[in-house]
């Protein structure tokens, strides 16, 4: 069951990293409408900034999910869903991430690039996330099937047929406990940088008008 619940606990570290990353740039979002510069961005750039805040709180809402999931759906417990469930969330999370990134790259380079630069520089970031987070990891699984081939299924049959066998006793209640407060480490941080954003926000002449 150790093997069973150390993937559980890896898998909602590796959520905590992007949730932070995520949170900040939600609020970033979030704060450049109060920010002076804002007026001054071309409609279209705008409505950019509206669709990259969109694609923010898509990518956290899903982030927020593994946690709930775990809680309420598995009642804590460790087993092979909670990891599975968390694994293609994170996946699914980073494609509107990265989009964010491509369009804030471009918001940002369009005022001193110009804009046909600003927009090779955007779709160069974007592009450059999303073949890191999922060209990287299609082509490593494509290698390793192509080595493996039927011991790898066999091995993955015996590992879950084993999680299985120990799912029986449960999750110990300190794991549990361990798990609960490293979830909630997930959510405090990013929620207490925006909240500090929100009040700051309504100091700007813009939160006036």
């Amino acid at each position: 069951m150790a093997e069973l619940t150390d993937k559980v606990e890896n898998a909602l570290n590796e959520t905590r990293m992007l949730i932070l990353g995520s949170q900040v740039l939600l609020a970033f979002q979030y704060q450049g409408v109060f920010q002076p510069g804002f007026d001054r961005l071309a409609t279209d750039v705008q409505h950019l900034k509206l669709l990259a805040l969109l694609l923010m709180l898509v990518a956290v809402g899903l982030l927020l999910a593994p946690g709930a999931y775990h809680q309420i759906a598995e009642k804590g417990e460790d087993t092979r869903r909670v990891v599975a469930f968390t694994n293609r969330i994170a996946a699914l999370a980073l494609m509107p991430f990265a989009l964010a990134i491509g369009i804030n790259l471009f918001v940002a380079s369009d005022g001193v690039l110009g804009r046909t630069p600003a927009l090779v520089v955007g779709i160069l970031g974007g592009g450059l996330a999303i073949s890191m987070w999922y060209g990287v990891e299609w082509l490593v699984r494509i290698y390793t099937r192509s080595i493996s081939g039927v011991s790898q299924a066999m091995r993955e049959s015996v590992a879950a047929a084993q999680e299985e066998m120990a799912m029986a006793n449960g999750t110990p209640l300190s794991a549990k406990i361990k798990q609960v407060l490293t979830e909630a480490r997930v959510v405090l941080p990013g929620v207490q940088a925006l909240l500090g954003f929100q009040f700051i926000a309504m100091l700007t002449d813009a939160f006036e008008k």
